[in-house]
């Protein structure tokens, strides 16, 4: 089994928060759709409307932070290399 260093391992973490991030985004906003078509259940379960916004709102934070965190990733990776070519050359 080959070796992960941290670098890896962040990079695996944002990956992975993009896609919990994308599905669940979705899957909140199909559920909130529904949940408007419904006009008997939306009168009765306010609550439900209520979890599905937060869902919706904590999957969207959880796509902001790892597009930043790979965005750091990528930011650093490019200055470590520039600095090394300012090394060689």
């Amino acid at each position: 089994m080959p070796h992960l260093d941290i670098h890896d391992l962040e990079i695996i973490l944002a990956a992975l928060c993009l896609i919990l991030g994308i599905f669940a985004t979705a899957s909140a906003s199909i559920g909130i759709k529904a949940y408007n078509e419904n006009k008997d259940y939306k009168e009765k379960n306010i609550k439900t409307f209520n979890f599905l916004v937060f869902c919706l709102v904590a999957s969207i934070i959880i796509l902001l932070v790892g597009g930043v965190d790979l965005g750091l990733i990528i930011k650093n990776k490019i200055m470590s290399i520039n600095k090394l070519n300012k090394l060689i050359a």
